[in-house]
């Protein structure tokens, strides 16, 4: 069976781990820019290939790469969820644009690194 952005996926949890581990135990790190947003970069790019790869186990969905327009919506949803609805029900939390920014560069890389993967087996069977 066939899968979408596992790689992409992985490297993206891995970074997470080490994005917290570096919160937690870094004074230097808590100190940038990456402290806050870093996990919202790799908040599309881990997310989407789980829900692509549950509609194709779910058998729902046939085909395996993420389009453009899937990773527009998913950052529509993202924002609208966690930047609109989420500051309205709990307190602590806050909305906020540099949020949305992320999420979109999240989106772009994603969608990036799929590109590349595609040119490079187009490239192979040549």
């Amino acid at each position: 069976m066939k899968y979408v952005a596992l790689p992409e996926m992985f490297t993206g949890m891995g970074l997470y781990v080490v994005h917290f581990v570096l919160k937690e135990t870094s004074k230097v790190y808590n100190a940038t820019i990456l402290r806050g947003y870093f996990s919202d970069v790799l908040a599309l790019i881990v997310c989407i290939p789980i829900f692509i790869n549950i509609q194709i186990l779910f058998g729902t969905r046939r085909v395996y790469r993420v389009h453009f327009w899937e990773i527009g919506l998913y950052l529509l949803i993202f924002s609208l969820v966690y930047e609109y609805l989420y500051p309205k029900i709990w307190d602590e939390s806050t909305a906020d644009l540099y949020d949305v920014v992320a999420y979109a560069l999240g989106g772009i890389i994603l969608w990036a690194f799929q590109m590349m993967r595609d040119f490079r087996s187009r490239s192979k069977s040549k």
